[in-house]
């Protein structure tokens, strides 16, 4: 009797549990009505935080050599040629750990999901990627939208966080964002 009733709890949880998710998710491709403003402001906040990351392995670099080509600038290192481009660099999908979000700079085991293909480091991953299907998806830092990370053009910061963008486009408009010589690093937003 109370196996049953654990049983019907347990149930009862799963599915208010979806029934959130349902509700405060998004369809692949949509957004979830935040204006454009919004959108780019939030993504001028993420091409903020690849910038601090590139700028934090140019200051652990300078640290482990002494490179002739670093400059200081507002009291921080920094290669005098970096640009927006070096912050966030492609990288093949395939040395992507999808589940975490991370660079792994290696192969990563190759899963197939409703006929998708999706790349995890360990069991524990593959596993996570295949019960929680909103790990199988991200929001585009330039659009705000949502895109399935099999489809996604994957890039990552200095640090190895993955970025995931729906197209080439999205991914150059972002870079479009920072400039080096600009306040924080960055034109105006359009």
């Amino acid at each position: 009797m109370r196996e049953v009733r654990m049983r019907e709890i347990v149930r009862m949880v799963i599915v208010a549990v979806f029934a959130a998710f349902i509700g405060t998710a998004s369809l692949p491709g949509t957004s979830r009505g935040a204006s454009i403003a919004d959108t780019e402001s939030h993504a001028t906040a993420m091409a903020e935080n690849v910038r601090q990351e590139y700028l934090a392995s140019q200051r652990a670099e300078a640290l482990k050599a002494d490179n002739n080509k670093m400059t200081a600038k507002n009291g921080v290192l920094i290669k005098a040629d970096a640009s927006p481009g070096q912050w966030l660099t492609r990288v093949n999908s395939k040395e992507v750990n999808m589940a975490t979000n991370r660079y792994e700079k290696r192969t990563q085991n190759e899963i197939k999901l409703d006929g998708k293909t999706y790349y995890a480091a360990d069991e524990a991953s593959a596993k996570n990627l295949s019960l929680n299907p909103s790990t199988r998806f991200a929001r585009d830092p330039m659009t705000g939208d949502t895109l399935d990370k099999s489809g996604a053009i994957t890039c990552a910061d200095a640090s190895g966080r993955v970025y995931y963008f729906e197209k080439d486009s999205t991914f150059r408009d972002f870079l479009a964002l920072a400039g080096r010589d600009t306040a924080y690093g960055y034109t105006a937003p359009k």
